[in-house]
């Protein structure tokens, strides 16, 4: 599984950076950098006494400019940059995931501007561009000090994200839960990389991956301990289970642009380091454990799910079980399924989004998330019932949409580089169609059931134009995806081409 082979990375004193190439290599990070800070100056100085709606829209078009030039950036930086000892690493995955960070970001900021959960909407804006950095860096680097100051840049935001909303006691709950676990998780994480150091005598991963292939044998308890700590810490950060506790909360109690943010931003950034650190063949039997346990646990448990937000946190460790697959390929043979891996988080991201989003509505509309909520949606909101019914029936894996590709691509590959492990493969479909169970919950809600008499009449629709635009084009793009994937497969397989 190493990505990097072709690359000859040497270390690098200070005096021979160039400083000049360093700079433009950042040169994305730097402009959201940048962006943070003046939305953070325009709304404190400017905005601060005027509506959350102009804030928010304020705050939103100055992070779409970022954006779109971060983006501009990345597609101009020479991709295969290796520099200062692999503290910045630019390659072809790099680049595809930092641009879907960037999309995912722009995708959840477009859902703040009706919300009204807090007074402080430059910081939170900044702070969801300081989590976006803390990924971006994760996806160019292969030096471990990097690695975990970027990922600690990424869980510090998503925590204080996690508390943003005030006026719920579940916000604060679930972000002092997210917070101690995480801390559990990076404890874990750093004792990992300190062994991993101490085996290699170096922090750049490539470096560490070479010592680790040649090892003596006396040395291989210590590679195994670090291993299990490195896994475990992931393994967390992923909501894998079984260290996947704080999930259901943080998905429940966080603002919504925060959860979504959480499940598709998050989940990319993550997958994909834990995917360019991974000793893939000393983890191969821990790996198989967690992706069993999460397919079970987050199924079975979305059963008793009475709220929509919850559920879509066991479904989303159930998720995670899926896309552990991807790590479980025969030896270099594995690289091909990168392409499968980042395929199927970006579909999985927009059909989350979307969900989380109606989930936002209905809430504004009826005071809760809870299943019963969604009684009469088809009635009150067709085309948000519609968007719901394309999104839910995407993460089902139900064709033709994205997530049925999505699932049955990755799913097909892992059964031709792994023949042996194919209950995994049978384990995944049953427990795929187990999930149909909770998510047809949901639609039965929104298009059959009646709401009860006793329910409060739902307030007038709190989604402005733009919103159920978006919904609306990202299902459009879910369909689109699922009929006709390979122009989006294929971007991915040669722009990871490069690597291989």
């Amino acid at each position: 599984m190493n990505n990097f082979s072709a690359m000859n990375v040497s270390a690098m004193n200070l005096s021979a950076i160039d400083w000049s190439a360093l700079f433009h290599a950042t040169l994305p990070e730097t402009a959201l950098e940048v962006t943070a800070l003046l939305v953070l100056i325009v709304d404190i100085a400017f905005l601060r006494r005027t509506s959350h709606w102009l804030r928010f829209r304020a705050a939103g078009i100055l992070s779409f400019l970022g954006i779109l030039f971060a983006a501009v950036c990345i597609l101009s930086t020479q991709p295969i940059t290796v520099m200062a000892d692999g503290m910045v690493a630019i390659t072809p995955a790099g680049k595809v995931v930092e641009l879907g960070l960037l999309a995912i970001t722009a995708l959840c900021l477009f859902f703040t501007f009706d919300e009204d959960f807090t007074d402080h909407v430059g910081e939170f804006v900044a702070l969801m561009l300081f989590a976006t950095i803390g990924g971006m860096l994760m996806a160019t680097t292969l030096h471990l000090l990097v690695i975990f100051l970027s990922l600690e840049l990424l869980s510090l935001s998503l925590y204080i994200l996690t508390a943003f909303n005030k006026r719920s006691i579940q916000s604060s709950e679930a972000a002092l839960k997210y917070f101690l676990f995480g801390g559990m998780s990076a404890a874990m994480l750093l004792f990992g990389f300190s062994l991993f150091y101490g085996i290699a005598d170096s922090c750049n991963v490539f470096q560490i991956r070479a010592v680790i292939d040649n090892a003596p044998a006396q040395d291989l308890h210590l590679i195994i301990l670090a291993t299990l700590m490195v896994v475990l810490g992931f393994a967390f950060k992923v909501a894998a289970a079984p260290l996947h506790w704080w999930a259901p909360d943080v998905y429940q109690g966080a603002p919504a642009p925060a959860a979504m943010f959480i499940g598709s931003a998050s989940k990319l950034a993550s997958f994909y380091l834990f995917w360019n650190l991974l000793p893939a063949n000393l983890a191969l039997p821990l790996l198989v454990i967690l992706a069993a346990v999460s397919m079970l646990w987050g199924n079975l448990a979305a059963l008793a799910q009475t709220n929509v937000r919850r559920l879509l946190g066991y479904s989303a460790i159930a998720h995670s079980g899926y896309i552990l697959l991807a790590f479980l390929g025969n030896g270099d043979a594995t690289r091909s399924l990168l392409p499968a891996l980042i395929f199927y988080i970006l579909t999985y991201s927009i059909a989350v989004i979307g969900a989380f989003a109606i989930a936002s509505i209905v809430e504004r509309e009826t005071g809760s998330s809870d299943l019963a909520n969604f009684a009469g949606l088809s009635k009150r909101s067709p085309l948000t019932a519609f968007c719901l019914l394309i999104f839910v029936l995407s993460m089902a894996g139900i064709p033709p949409l994205a997530g049925f590709f999505a699932k049955f691509n990755l799913f097909a590959l892992f059964w031709q580089q792994q023949p042996g492990l194919w209950w995994l493969v049978a384990l995944a479909i049953a427990m795929s169609a187990v999930s149909l169970f909770y998510y047809l919950q949901v639609l039965k809600h929104a298009y059959v059931v009646e709401p009860a008499e006793t329910a409060a009449a739902p307030a007038p629709q709190s989604a402005s134009m733009l919103t159920r635009f978006v919904l609306l084009l990202c299902a459009l793009v879910v369909i689109i995806l699922g009929c006709n994937p390979q122009p989006l497969l294929g971007l991915l397989n040669h722009a990871l081409s490069g690597m291989f």
